[in-house]
């Protein structure tokens, strides 16, 4: 059986991160060379300088609030330097009295890549199913 647990601390260390919105903690899993797909406004994102560029702003954006961050991993496929995460990833914007205010959940893939500092994502691609009826995202997850 596969040891994930250097995979999961990726996962833990992006959770933790969001919720306290810390950029550098944050930006600790991903390498210099990241290149995602990411599910809002832009095409891509490529270099480390951008993709914090991306955090500083929604971390930002959330002002008094916090971002609840949920990881529901679907599959972990590992090799001796690879890693592929296939995940459903749910995020909850939380007011200053606990109240949940939205939510809504992506699908989340990963690969990443062993190197001397460790396990770090060099691929992330977020994506939601679109309804061919309406042409809308569904930003309710896989139990709906």
């Amino acid at each position: 059986m596969t040891d994930t647990s250097e995979i999961t601390a990726l996962a833990d260390t992006y959770v933790a991160a969001a919720w306290d919105k810390d950029v550098e903690r944050f930006l600790s899993i991903y390498d210099n060379q990241i290149f995602s797909y990411d599910t809002w406004e832009s095409w891509s994102i490529a270099g480390i300088r951008n993709w914090e560029a991306m955090v500083r702003e929604w971390f930002g954006s959330l002002q008094k609030e916090r971002v609840r961050v949920t990881i529901e991993p679907e599959r972990v496929e590992m090799s001796d330097g690879l890693a592929f995460v296939a995940a459903a990833i749910s995020y909850a914007a939380i007011a200053p009295d606990d109240r949940e205010l939205r939510s809504m959940t992506t699908r989340m893939t990963w690969v990443a890549r062993k190197t001397d500092a460790g396990w770090r994502v060099i691929h992330e691609h977020g994506s939601a199913p679109i309804g061919f009826a309406d042409l809308k995202a569904d930003l309710r997850g896989p139990q709906s």
